[in-house]
């Protein structure tokens, strides 16, 4: 009688057994090897899955949803700083190394490689300006040189940053500057279009933009920056041509 009860117990779990049918599972030896393409199965939820937790996964990959994936495919599934490099989230450098040519690894990011920041970065007789190492402006005695007249620069609508147009006149400006031993005042002056308080603020920023290049040129002399604001146009027509003309810095001796 034992031995018939032991038996009909051993179908009846045999039996209970032949009922579960992937991928439904009660255990991971369910899974294990029922899938050809991915073996190593697990039972999640009484379901076979590719993965439960991490470990599950190899090559790197993380258990998402479980899915082996990928710990990124776009910089957006990254926190900053760090960038997605091979499918990892990784600093986009940790050495200059790490960046191209030309660049340079600073706070974890490749920045492009300035020749020199101050003069000191330059070997000797040479002067750093706009990041470059290059030859002083040359000072000739005054009786040597003719006289000489500034030019003023415009700007683009809106805008304060200057042009290529704009530095090579005030690098003319600069050779002048540097022959005399008056002060300087620079001028920011804007189109009609915006506010009176919007224009002066915009006339100051072009007015300075201006004032920092020539002193990065390595004038000496004293250099003030004002604002016109909208206030004295060269041209009081209401049209693109007469606006263009009014965006401007003067550059004048005091």
């Amino acid at each position: 009688m034992k031995k018939l009860l032991l038996l009909l117990s051993l179908g009846l779990i045999l039996a209970g057994c032949e009922t579960i049918k992937y991928p439904a599972c009660e255990n991971d030896t369910h899974c294990k090897g029922k899938n050809s393409e991915r073996p190593n199965e697990v039972c999640v939820n009484r379901e076979c899955k590719e993965c439960r937790a991490d470990t599950d996964c190899s090559n790197g990959f993380l258990c998402k949803e479980n899915q082996c994936k990928p710990e990124c495919e776009t910089d957006s599934e990254c926190d900053s700083p760090k960038i997605c490099k091979a499918q990892k989230c990784q600093f986009e450098c940790e050495a200059d190394s790490d960046c191209a040519e030309g660049y340079v690894c600073k706070e974890n990011k490749c920045e492009v490689k300035l020749e020199c920041t101050q003069d000191t970065d330059c070997d000797a007789g040479l002067e750093c300006r706009d990041n470059k190492c290059l030859e002083p402006i040359k000072i000739s005695k005054m009786d040597t040189i003719p006289e000489c007249s500034l030019e003023r620069v415009h700007f683009d609508f809106n805008e304060y940053v200057l042009t290529s147009e704009a530095r090579e006149t005030l690098s003319k400006n600069a050779e002048c500057i540097a022959t005399k031993t008056e002060p300087v005042v620079v001028e920011g002056h804007c189109d009609e279009r915006g506010t009176e308080e919007y224009n002066l603020n915009l006339g100051q920023k072009r007015a300075d933009a201006v004032q920092k290049y020539l002193k990065s040129l390595g004038i000496k002399v004293s250099i003030k920056s004002v604002s016109k604001g909208e206030e004295e146009p060269l041209d009081s027509s209401s049209n693109e041509d007469a606006w263009s003309k009014n965006r401007r810095s003067e550059v004048n001796f005091q």
